[in-house]
């Protein structure tokens, strides 16, 4: 083999390891593990997103929540990663809009935004005892769904 096709083979590789893990997380939230978050009289914001995540690693996602919407904020992860817990804070006035830790750690919540509100996600796979020792070493995924629907009700 010569310097051209050993370059060429180790870059091919390299493409391999790098798709399989960064991207396994892609459009996660769209997978069967979230499907049963899904409520089809909302619709699904392009806020929606995923990423990899270790038990004990803290994401913060940040979201445009308009005014006049009612909003359903979903989490889900593989079932070894559970439970989930996260937090909503509103970003310009640090008022916590929810905390699933008094909801029994609730993987979804529904609410209704008047105005429009900056927020932040703070996302922490807690992963139960009994299976902690087993993923603490793996990278999973996660994905926030949020769903939304315009409340004409309160116009």
């Amino acid at each position: 083999m010569n310097y051209t096709q050993k370059y060429l083979f180790i870059s091919i590789l390299a493409f391999i390891f790098y798709s399989n893990t960064f991207a396994q997380c892609d459009y996660f939230e769209n997978q069967v593990e979230c499907f049963f978050l899904m409520d089809t009289r909302y619709k699904i914001s392009s806020q929606s997103t995923n990423a990899s995540i270790r038990p004990g690693d803290t994401l913060i996602f940040n979201a445009i929540l308009f005014g006049n919407r009612d909003y359903l904020i979903s989490l889900c992860t593989l079932k070894e990663y559970y439970p989930i817990s996260f937090k909503i804070t509103d970003k310009n006035t640090d008022e916590i809009i929810y905390d699933n830790f008094y909801d029994f750690y609730s993987e979804s919540v529904g609410f209704f935004v008047d105005k429009t509100r900056f927020v932040k996600i703070e996302v922490r796979v807690l992963a139960d005892k009994k299976n902690y020792s087993d993923v603490i070493r793996k990278k999973g995924c996660i994905g926030l769904i949020i769903q939304y629907k315009v409340n004409f009700a309160n116009q």
